[in-house]
């Protein structure tokens, strides 16, 4: 039975490490952070349901426009006999009673002793949504309704290589308004749109930048905003801050022109420019995942003088 501990515990450290970069001298926390839906309220309001069984750090979370508490637990109905605890059950409950709304039971997720972990919520218009990650698949709940989807797998834009036996699995998972973004060891970002509820659908990136090395993916999103316009994003571990950022380009969502369909793989800079407001153009360079500062009179030219200048410039 320790054995089997000191398993569960390397693997929470082991999903730790670099996302998607190929660097695996990375590394950084697993979803185990209070997700921001909980962080205004106190330690003791976060935990106001007695929960029977036992929780990993991160895997309890506040609705509070929902009334809801949503927990990931282990408890005597999945407990293992050779590998222990298999937090795997999936409870929402009514903070105002502490009645369990919903329970359901997920598959063991490769081997009893492979915990899930619940995505953080980053930007929510407010719906009652709750992601879970597996090892290598993904599912949601609608916690109003106690709807669970069916297992989603990552897609991805490109095809993608194993390096190793863990190559694949899926380190960050967040939901961003309706959207489930996230990225896997060596793979690199995905995104999933849960607008229609019943049906969805894997988003491909807009264009892909390999490094020359073949080891790092650098995936940038076209997503549209429930507000209008569409937004870009370049989801990213940052080592730095030792976190899984979204990176969301503009700063705001944008109403622009797409010159060019899907790009593919091995494109470093692309450029959008603005339907309204004059035409402003966004330059990005995929390798560094940021927005390129132009020159007045080169932002005023056309995109292939625009993608010249970019590439003579940026090193």
């Amino acid at each position: 039975m320790k054995s089997a501990n000191i398993f569960v515990l390397a693997l929470i450290f082991f999903w730790g490490f670099g996302c998607g970069s190929g660097d695996h001298s990375e590394s950084g926390s697993s979803d185990e952070a209070v997700s921001p839906a909980v962080s205004k309220y106190s330690e003791v309001e976060a935990r106001i349901c007695p929960i029977a069984g036992t929780i990993l750090e991160g895997n309890r979370l506040l609705l509070p426009e929902a009334g809801m508490q949503v927990v990931l637990k282990a408890d005597t109905a999945t407990f293992d006999p050779d590998y222990g605890d298999s937090h795997r059950i999936l409870e929402v409950y009514d903070i105002r009673n502490c009645s369990l709304l919903t329970q359901k039971i997920l598959p063991v997720n490769v081997s009893p002793d492979f915990p899930y972990f619940l995505a953080e919520i980053n930007y929510n218009h407010g719906s009652k949504l709750v992601a879970v990650r597996g090892a290598g698949t993904i599912y949601y709940l609608d916690a109003a309704t106690g709807r669970l989807s069916p297992p989603l797998t990552p897609v991805f834009g490109t095809e993608r290589y194993s390096r190793d036996a863990q190559s694949g699995i899926i380190q960050r998972l967040e939901l961003w308004e309706l959207f489930l973004v996230g990225c896997a060891r060596d793979y690199g970002a995905f995104v999933f749109d849960l607008t229609d509820m019943e049906k969805p659908q894997a988003i491909l990136p807009f264009g892909t930048y390999r490094d020359p090395e073949g080891e790092r993916f650098h995936d940038l999103f076209l997503l549209p905003s429930e507000k209008g316009g569409v937004q870009a994003l370049m989801p990213v571990y940052d080592s730095e801050q030792g976190g899984f950022l979204i990176n969301a380009l503009f700063p705001k969502p944008l109403d622009i022109e797409v010159s060019q369909g899907r790009t593919g793989q091995d494109t470093q800079f692309l450029v959008f420019r603005e339907k309204d407001e004059g035409g402003v153009v966004y330059a990005v360079d995929l390798r560094v995942r940021k927005l390129v500062a132009l020159p007045v009179a080169v932002g005023e030219a056309d995109d292939a003088t625009i993608l010249g200048w970019l590439h003579q410039n940026q090193l």
